[in-house]
């Protein structure tokens, strides 16, 4: 039953999805391309910031440019997680395919400067920490990357395996 909900619910939404699009063509006579993540988000923490909400957002780091920080600043975000899943360029390589932890860092430090620049606390910094037996002996050396980042909490979680390789990564068994 739950499924049978949840997929007339999918086929409603997009309905109204298409509907919409529709009405947009006829008023503009076209379709504007989709909206980046990073303004998107922006969005939806204002958005929520109106309704009265607290507001995290999780990252790893790699888009933090200058205006996407700007914008979350000023949208109101209340704090910023930062995925780190190592402390040097190879472990975070080996976690986080495609990312480069120098740039990370050099974007969170960026972010800590335009908060200064316009006199903003918010929005606190948090680090996440995803453990596995691959990255675990980094932890100390992400600790002290917290610090240097001024990171005002850690959040460390255990993986949870989506591929048969992951299974092999998790940091405990079934008793």
């Amino acid at each position: 039953i739950a499924g049978s909900f949840a997929e007339y619910e999918k086929a409603r939404l997009v309905s109204k999805l298409k509907a919409a699009r529709q009405r947009k063509r006829s008023a503009a006579g076209k379709c504007e391309g989709r909206k980046s993540h990073a303004e998107r988000n922006q969005e939806m923490v204002a958005e929520a910031k109106r309704a009265g909400c607290r507001v995290e957002l999780i990252t790893n780091g790699t888009l933090l440019d200058v205006n996407v920080s700007k914008g979350l600043v000023e949208a109101g975000l209340d704090l910023l997680w930062v995925s780190l899943d190592g402390a040097n360029s190879e472990s975070y390589a080996d976690v986080r395919l495609g990312a480069a932890l120098p740039q990370v860092i050099k974007n969170v430090e960026s972010f800590h400067s335009l908060q200064r620049t316009i006199d903003s606390q918010k929005p606190e910094i948090g680090i996440a920490f995803v453990a596995m037996k691959r990255n675990i002996g980094e932890l100390p050396a992400v600790l002290r990357l917290c610090t240097r980042l001024r990171a005002s909490r850690i959040l460390i979680s255990n993986v949870l395996p989506y591929t048969e390789e992951l299974c092999g990564q998790v940091l405990y068994s079934r008793v």
